[in-house]
């Protein structure tokens, strides 16, 4: 088997989390199948502590809660790609694509590596309740504004993307409803896949 995972929806919808219960659940229905997890998050903040000039234009976009420039994006999945793609793996893969022209090369790197089961999980939830679960969870880049910023470039970057899934002729797109208990959150996305 060889399939793609994509988690996306706002910040603070517990993509994370069912993230870790998914890749749980597929090793254990699946214990032969190699599970490789790509998290854009926090291969970024691993990124931004190198004292690089680069690194170090990104970490003030970071800070402020702002959304990386596409090449940046792309570079973080390309290289890791290049070092863990072997062909006969589920790909998991969470916070990435969030800009169109993101999504768009992504889908020239899964036709180069010839995935062709692709699944969007978009995890929907009102703003308000992600506003409030980010502010609950305590990490140090979840401040006031930071959290703003990051819903408000959802609604402005990551919606148009959402909208290019939904529509994709090739991928399978599955609405989950976040706005409910982890365990039903995931008991739906493994219905929805069929797994």
């Amino acid at each position: 088997m060889d399939k793609v995972f994509i988690f996306t929806g706002r910040s603070g919808v517990g993509k994370g989390t069912q993230v870790q219960m998914f890749q749980n659940f597929l090793k254990e229905k699946y214990p032969e199948q190699r599970v490789v997890y790509f998290e854009a998050g926090g291969n970024f903040r691993k990124f931004i502590v190198r004292p690089e000039h680069t690194a170090q234009l990104a970490k003030k976009i970071y800070e402020k809660g702002g959304l990386f420039p596409e090449f940046l994006a792309i570079y973080n999945w390309a290289n890791f790609f290049t070092q863990e793609i072997r062909g006969d793996e589920f790909l998991i893969m969470d916070g990435s694509p969030r800009k169109l022209h993101e999504a768009e090369m992504l889908d020239t790197a899964f036709e180069f590596y010839k995935k062709e089961d692709v699944y969007i999980i978009f995890m929907d939830a009102p703003r308000d309740w992600s506003e409030k679960l980010l502010s609950e969870r305590g990490r140090s880049d979840d401040t006031q504004e930071s959290v703003k910023h990051r819903l408000d470039w959802f609604e402005e970057e990551v919606a148009a993307t959402i909208e290019y899934y939904k529509k994709h002729e090739k991928h399978t797109f599955l609405e989950i409803n976040a706005d409910q208990t982890r365990e039903k959150v995931h008991a739906e996305i493994i219905s929805k896949l069929s797994l």
